[in-house]
């Protein structure tokens, strides 16, 4: 609700930014999140099972084409808010079933 916080004095990226600049933010944060889990992996600084935190990937493609087409339509965002939730949720925990069973392995 951009326009309350703003009215309410409060200084967050969507008002610094923009909603636009805000959702590119967004991507490129989410973008760097999974990048990190591949080059780790590439690396071989984190285990090979961890790129099952990359299962996500679909949710997280969804939720940034949603940012990226509605960030002016927050009543159009609902889809890609849940997906980002999925996101948020599972990521970690798909990525850490992968570090436990790499150490069972």
């Amino acid at each position: 609700d951009v326009e309350a916080d703003l009215s309410g004095g409060r200084r967050h990226l969507p008002i610094i930014l923009g909603r636009r600049g805000a959702a590119l933010v967004y991507c490129v944060v989410n973008v760097l999140a999974y990048g990190i889990i591949l080059a780790g992996a590439l690396a071989q600084i984190i285990p090979w099972p961890a790129l099952f935190g990359l299962v996500t990937l679909p949710l997280a493609l969804k939720a940034m084409r949603g940012a990226l087409t509605y960030y002016n339509q927050p009543e159009n965002l609902v889809p890609s808010l849940g997906a980002n939730v999925m996101v948020v949720l599972l990521t970690p925990l798909f990525l850490s079933l992968g570090l436990v069973a790499w150490a069972f392995v």
